[in-house]
Formats: C-alpha cells, structure tokens, sequence
C-alpha cells in the first residue's frame, strides 16, 4: 500500500511534500497576513466564553478516526487538542533539525511574543 499517493483532480494535486516545497513554505506561514484572513481564526474565542464549569466536566461521547467509542470530559478533550498541537509542531521542528534545517521558534509564547 502506498501511505503517501500523489492525488489529482482538475484543480488540485495534493503529493508528499519535497525539499524544495519547504522554503516557499517557510514564507507563507511566516507571513501574519495570512493568519489575519483566516475566515474565523477568533471562533474558538466564542466557544471559550460559553464554556462553565459544568459545560468542561461534562461528558461526551464520540468515536475516534477508527470507529472505536469512547467517553471522556470535555475538559480532558481541552487538554488534549492543545497537547496535540505541541506534538505535532515538536515533529515537524524535529524533521527539520534531521534535514540539516533550523526550524523556526514553535513555541506558542514566541508566537504570542511577536503576533503583536
């Protein structure tokens, strides 16, 4: 099984990143205008000013990417997505350093320290 297809449509062809993708990539993720035309990069802001105590303690059912139910509190869901996002930019900081790059600072408070 090829884990990583090239996909083509008549408007899109979606492929394994390669070397050469990673500096214009580096650009445009750099670039704040881009985070600033995000259609809704403030929804979460909404959805925290309606969170209580018991809204987070409560709990949710849901099934994972692989059908498997599962029951946990919506706080401990909280959690995770922030974890989450740490490890993924921990990988990608991680295969840039294997790849002889230096990656840019991903920690959140090195955003917050220079978004404004």
């Amino acid at each position: 099984m090829n884990r990583q297809p090239t996909l083509r449509g008549e408007l899109l062809e979606l492929r394994p990143l390669r070397a050469a993708d990673f500096e214009p990539l580096f650009a445009v993720a750099a670039d704040p205008l881009v985070w600033e035309q995000h259609p809704e990069h403030d929804r979460w802001r909404e959805w925290a000013a309606t969170l209580t105590e018991e809204r987070a303690g409560s709990v949710l059912d849901y099934k994972d990417l692989k059908g498997n139910a599962w029951r946990q509190p919506v706080w401990q869901l909280i959690l995770h997505v922030v974890n989450h996002a740490t490890h993924h930019r921990g990988q990608v900081s991680g295969f840039l350093r294997a790849m002889g790059h230096t990656p840019p600072p991903v920690d959140l408070i090195a955003y917050y320290r220079t978004a404004n």
